[in-house]
């Protein structure tokens, strides 16, 4: 199918859906669908919502606020605990499967009470040859996914993104905090707000595609960007500012960055 033909096939699927709650995180597949969904649907006929618990960082909270600013959708941002949910915070390899059910049921509640017809998310037509998890719950709770469904990709959606004048098309991908700590280790507050200080760190430092994996008291780093670390400055800088946060070994991962590392 060609590109053009695909985008076409989404504003159709989403013409035909009326009125929807966008699951909204702030990312590249996201804001591409809310942009697309504002100047099919409109304004009135659409909310974005976004989760705000123990997992996502503050600075994808405060990116999904601007971003929703910038094209004029109503947005709400719910506040709840996941770490109370022990099915979630004890880590199993289907956490995400939790926090979906969790989300969902939210949203769906807002869609009961404003007469949403639909519970749409971002999910593009490449995430199926991932684990996730996740997508087990969006099946079982019945929201859709009009991306896959336009059979559209990621870097096709990184093209209409930079064609519409979207500031995030080259945005890199991103996961919850949750996913730093390896499976089966208990999820805590002290870890993720460990994790979120750590790579606040890294990415002032210059770093642009990086994880902090939590193996505490060893600081596992993942980097797309391998040769900056070889610069004695730069290293001194991490190992001093990561040591401040309770670490005592601080090593780089030399396979480099790896989506989803503790499920591979």
């Amino acid at each position: 199918m060609m590109l053009k033909d695909k985008l076409e096939k989404l504003e159709k699927i989403l013409k035909e859906m009326e009125r929807f709650i966008i699951a909204y995180s702030g990312g590249v597949d996201s804001t591409f669908l809310l942009a697309v969904s504002r100047k099919v649907i409109g304004k009135e006929n659409l909310i974005a919502v976004t989760a705000k618990t123990e997992v996502e960082s503050e600075e994808e909270i405060e990116e999904a606020k601007k971003f929703c600013k910038l094209l004029d959708v109503n947005h709400e941002i719910i506040k709840y605990s996941l770490l109370k949910n022990k099915d979630f915070s004890s880590n199993p390899l289907n956490r995400c499967y939790f926090c979906k059910k969790i989300l969902i049921k939210k949203l769906k509640e807002i869609a009961e009470e404003r007469n949403f017809k639909w519970i749409v998310d971002g999910t593009n037509a490449e995430d199926e040859k991932d684990i996730r998890y996740g997508k087990i719950a969006l099946a079982e709770e019945g929201v859709r996914s009009p991306l896959k469904e336009a059979g559209l990709r990621k870097e096709e959606i990184r093209y209409f993104s930079k064609e519409i004048g979207l500031p995030t098309w080259n945005k890199p991908s991103n996961a919850c905090l949750a996913s730093r700590i390896p499976v089966g280790r208990e999820i805590t507050m002290e870890a993720i707000n460990r994790i979120e200080k750590g790579e606040k760190i890294l990415k002032n430092i210059g770093f642009n595609i990086v994880r902090l994996r939590d193996h505490f008291p060893i600081a596992r780093i993942e980097l797309e960007e391998m040769e900056k670390i070889f610069q004695k400055e730069i290293r001194e800088e991490i190992i001093r500012g990561l040591k401040e946060l309770g670490y005592k070994f601080i090593t780089i991962d030399l396979e480099g960055y790896k989506q989803g590392s503790f499920y591979r």
